[in-house]
């Protein structure tokens, strides 16, 4: 496997590859980045180029400041740059999380560029928008989006050398008395 950057809509993203043909563009969620998808890389390589992203934002790819430089167009931007400047046309999509948003919308926008959309955890937005304005158990469950926009959620995250992020998001995902 390969690690490698791309400089793309003025950021460099970094990215992972492996394999030749097809291209496969992987799209991690939050608060994951390229590694999640090292499995999936070694599987498909066999049969594709595999390129699993670091979005702006995470990992090793650049992290350019303001709220706007993370807008849903901007990131949609970024991924049809990234399919572009790998040479290709077109791509199998393969999304998780907050990936799949991406990617979803990428596939409205660009239909042209997206030969298959394979969505994990990431369900269709008419589906999702649908269950958030009918279903309370949705509502409730989505209540951490809007809690995450907020300074308090920030404040809480840093405070104490960034104990409350990893409260939230590493901690969780450690396994014990294995």
């Amino acid at each position: 496997m390969s690690k490698q950057y791309i400089n793309v809509n003025g950021v460099n993203l970094h990215y992972i590859s492996k394999g030749q043909g097809e291209l496969m563009l992987f799209l991690h969620g939050f608060p994951d980045f390229s590694h999640i998808w090292r499995h999936q890389i070694d599987e498909f390589s066999n049969d594709f180029h595999t390129v699993a992203l670091d979005l702006r934002g995470y990992n090793l790819s650049e992290k350019p400041s303001g709220l706007e430089s993370y807008e849903i167009d901007v990131l949609v931007e970024d991924i049809r740059q990234v399919i572009e400047g790998l040479g290709y046309s077109s791509c199998t999509l393969v999304v998780h999380d907050w990936g799949a948003g991406i990617g979803w919308t990428f596939a409205y926008r660009y239909p042209e560029y997206v030969q298959k959309l394979i969505a994990f955890n990431g369900p269709h937005p008419y589906t999702f928008m649908r269950e958030l304005r009918t279903n309370k158990n949705q509502q409730k469950a989505s209540e951490y989006m809007k809690w995450f926009q907020k300074q308090e959620a920030q404040d809480y995250m840093e405070r104490d050398n960034f104990s409350g992020l990893r409260k939230l998001v590493i901690d969780p995902g450690v396994k014990k008395d294995i």
